[in-house]
């Protein structure tokens, strides 16, 4: 609240502006919403990451597949009608078909927004490690392009527009941030993750 009340007395913000919270859904409680809608945040992204509990379990998540629904229904009752997930594909271990019910499962709660994105892993990062040591193996490049464009056509079926490579959005719900950046507009940064 402090934060938002600072950029308020220091910047014209429109009074629609876009306010998003990131947030894990492990986190989040009613009353915490609840505040975050007063403070004036408008929009909410959880890492959802995957519906399936065995593969959020892989990847070292706090959260089930059920506290992630739970997550989404206690923000709709706190008053957000603009919440985005955030899904990851190409995990290790994961089919084809397993990757389709966590687009399935993000599409039956019908968020306004969603990012998919192929899981990175990065040298140095402890996955790589867990991955050599427990024998996981990420899919075949084309079942990755498999998931990428079968999860799009689903996601186009079910009323979202893919306005990113990454991103797709019900109409006019499109992420401003996401928006900006792709049309190279201007944006100012704060604190130490800002860049």
């Amino acid at each position: 609240q402090s934060i938002i009340g600072a950029c308020r007395r220091s910047f014209h913000l429109s009074p629609v502006a876009e306010i998003t919270l990131e947030a894990n859904p492990e986190t989040v409680t009613r009353d915490r919403l609840r505040a975050f809608r007063d403070a004036g945040i408008n929009r909410l992204s959880f890492g959802v990451q995957s519906f399936r509990d065995e593969e959020l379990q892989r990847l070292s998540r706090l959260h089930s597949s059920a506290r992630a629904r739970d997550a989404f229904e206690m923000a709709r009752n706190a008053g957000f009608d603009n919440i985005s997930l955030d899904l990851m594909m190409w995990l290790p271990q994961q089919s084809v078909a397993q990757w389709f019910s966590s687009v399935d499962a993000l599409i039956a709660l019908g968020p306004e927004h969603a990012s998919l994105y192929l899981l990175e892993i990065y040298p140095n990062a402890p996955l790589k490690d867990t991955m050599a040591r427990s024998r996981w193996s990420l899919a075949p490049d084309d079942d990755a392009a498999e998931m990428y464009l079968g999860a799009m056509s689903r996601l186009d079926d079910a009323g979202y527009t893919q306005y990113e490579i990454s991103n797709v959005s019900k109409p006019g719900l499109e992420s401003r941030h996401n928006l900006k950046y792709w049309s190279d507009g201007e944006w100012l940064g704060f604190g130490c993750g800002a860049h």
